[in-house]
């Protein structure tokens, strides 16, 4: 087997061998008499064997090394990526050569500052072996930076040729030339990638380098200086990050803390800044309305279109890992403890200004989304017996003239993005915890309560006693919220509910990829919206939805006394 001292060789005669091509192919440039095409096919053969080598060694380690350090695997995995685009680098070098055959004009190239690309390439190359086995974050941060300025080199060079095909002279050497550059320019993009893996080993996480600029400089500064907000345990350039998630659109979010001590963890998020914005804010209202429901914002770094924010790391699990994997007891506990705070936090923030939540709308600017995924949802009209059925757009557009004349008498500080998965529960502790508040806003109470309710139904999750929980909890809500609704004198509750209803088991669909189930959700919103349309012209205080169909029972042999009533379980 492999060992890592001749891994480590094999990356040193790599780089070695990468760099004299790139030194070979300036002293061309310099010299494009003097070709030295065919040295160059030589010597690739060398490199294109070496990176096999290299590729073959990390995966035969990781193969028959058992438990393996994580550390090591990092390293090996580094080493699969360095290799590859060292490789590419010298590929690079291979075209430029060729295309110095294409200059009508041999001494045009001077015109261009080729060395410059030279050197930079060279210089990152030299960096690349003690940075990876020195775990010399900074000297791969450096090898990252080469490729912005090799970027800034080849824009600069980029607008004067541009200019110069304007007036259509020297037309061959300069289409040429910008080849040449964007080979060059390429080269840097290889080596971003290879900064990028070695910061990546040398943190025990994939990072790029603006994540890992992000959360470098947001945990070492406290951007606000109120005591409050301090983090002094993070202040160090040495810490521990941990992976929790990346979203869709490629934020990553983490935890944080230092690499020495004892010292608690903390959640860093980095991504699109107007929406860290909308976080921040969010978290900053509940913290004034009721502090243990939210976390804690430590620190906020905004630069270049994309932000970091760094928060309190709650400890405890889902609600809707709570539902699938604890007791019926705990589960009753967690939403117990839900509704009181809701309760709480809705009269605390009641004002009577009027409001529309616009449910059809919310659903129009998903709609595409959903009929991408499940283009059956778009039903035609038809006519049965000389009765004609509206189609699903008829539907919609007819819902959108009741919910005109559906305002909530009065609106209330929501989650906005009510979730299972939004909602932590420590048991233990008793804590309850939202998180994920960037869209939370004065709204209709209703919003948040169809959104949890469709969050708990659309689970793909069929297991009867699991099932049994998820209808329980959606039937508990559901009274809890009704009663408010009672209580606080809003008696057009359960219609805008069922708008919201309709709004969320559609849009939910485009995350449900078994048709059955999404069809079923589809067919569910489609009831109510004939409900809303039947109902129209009577007064909304006597709609009523039927509990029966916020539950979902997909085997008959589930039908007992607790599923009956399942708000007896909790």
């Amino acid at each position: 087997m492999t060992t890592d001292r001749s891994t480590r060789d094999h990356l040193h005669f790599l780089i070695h061998e990468v760099a004299r091509q790139v030194r070979d192919t300036g002293e061309a440039l310099e010299d494009p008499a003097q070709n030295g095409l065919r040295q160059a096919h030589l010597r690739e053969n060398q490199i294109d064997n070496l990176k096999r080598i290299l590729h073959e060694e990390t995966f035969e380690r990781v193969r028959l090394v058992p438990q393996m350090r994580k550390s090591d695997a990092d390293r090996l995995q580094a080493i699969h990526v360095i290799a590859t685009n060292l490789e590419n680098i010298a590929d690079y070098c291979i075209n430029i050569l060729h295309q110095i055959d294409y200059l009508t004009d041999p001494g045009f190239i001077e015109r261009f500052p080729f060395l410059s690309f030279v050197r930079r390439v060279d210089d990152a190359l030299e960096r690349i072996e003690s940075s990876l086995y020195g775990r010399d974050v900074e000297g791969a941060v450096r090898i990252c930076e080469s490729e912005a300025e090799i970027d800034q080199l080849y824009a600069e060079n980029f607008t004067w040729i541009m200019d110069r095909l304007k007036t259509g002279q020297d037309v061959e050497n300069l289409v040429t030339s910008l080849y040449i550059l964007r080979y060059f320019e390429r080269m840097g993009d290889a080596l971003l990638n290879v900064g990028e893996a070695i910061i990546s080993a040398a943190v025990g996480e994939r990072l790029k380098l603006h994540q890992f600029q992000a959360l470098e400089t947001t945990v070492e500064q406290d951007l606000d200086s109120s005591p409050q907000t301090s983090l002094p345990l993070l202040n160090g350039p040495d810490f521990m990050f941990e992976t929790i998630a990346e979203t869709r659109s490629g934020s990553r979010i983490g935890r944080v803390r230092p690499e020495d001590g004892d010292a608690r963890w903390a959640v860093f998020k980095e991504g699109d800044t107007q929406k860290l914005l909308e976080e921040k804010a969010g978290l900053e209202c509940w913290q004034a309305v009721e502090p243990s429901l939210a976390p804690q914002v430590f620190a906020f770094r905004r630069e270049d279109g994309k932000s970091a924010i760094v928060l309190e790391f709650i400890e405890g699990q889902t609600l809707q890992r709570s539902i699938l994997d604890r007791s019926m007891d705990e589960v009753a506990e967690a939403v117990q403890a839900m509704t009181t705070s809701l309760a709480h936090v809705w009269e605390r923030t009641k004002a009577p200004q009027p409001i529309n939540a616009d449910y059809a709308g919310q659903l129009d600017r998903r709609l595409d989304a959903v009929l991408e995924l499940h283009p059956e949802t778009d039903l035609p009209s038809v006519q049965i017996s000389g009765l004609t059925v509206p189609s699903f757009r008829e539907r919609l557009a007819e819902l959108r003239g009741i919910e005109a004349d559906l305002d909530a008498p009065f609106r209330v500080l929501i989650h906005g993005d009510f979730n299972t998965d939004n909602i932590l529960y420590q048991s233990e502790t008793e804590r309850l915890t939202f998180i994920d508040l960037h869209r939370s806003r004065p709204m209709d109470y209703a919003q948040d309560v169809s959104v949890f309710l469709v969050s708990n139904f659309r689970m793909p999750v069929f297991e009867p006693n699991a099932r049994r929980r998820l209808n329980a909890v959606v039937t508990t809500f559901y009274r809890f919220a009704r009663d408010f609704a009672r209580d606080h004198d809003d008696p057009t509750f359960e219609a805008r509910l069922a708008l919201g209803l309709v709004r969320s088991w559609i849009t939910s669909t485009r995350f449900v990829l078994m048709k059955p189930f999404a069809h079923e959700m589809a067919l569910r919103a489609v009831y109510l919206m004939d409900r809303l349309r039947a109902h129209r012209g009577q007064p909304w205080a006597d709609f009523h939805l039927p509990p029966s169909l916020l539950t979902y029972r997909p085997d008959a042999s589930l039908q007992d006394e607790t599923l009956d009533d399942p708000v007896t379980a909790l």
